[in-house]
């Protein structure tokens, strides 16, 4: 039986970037209208660094305000 190697802890520039501060990045994004450029720009390198970024699922929410009230 073979044997699995430990996962080794990611040291990249977004290690400690979690799913609410993504959200809230794509809430300031649409907030702040900013351009699909940047939008997709910003995707990209957010991919780059996390393969299992979801880059659809984060252009849908910079285009989807949630109201702050």
């Amino acid at each position: 039986m073979a044997r699995r190697r430990a996962k080794q802890p990611d040291t990249g520039p977004l290690a400690e970037v979690t799913k609410r501060d993504f959200v809230a990045i794509a809430q300031i994004l649409c907030e702040e209208r900013a351009s699909t450029n940047l939008k997709e720009r910003l995707a990209g390198y957010f991919r780059s660094q996390n393969p299992r970024f979801d880059t659809a699922r984060f252009m849908r929410a910079t285009n989807a305000c949630r109201v702050q009230e």
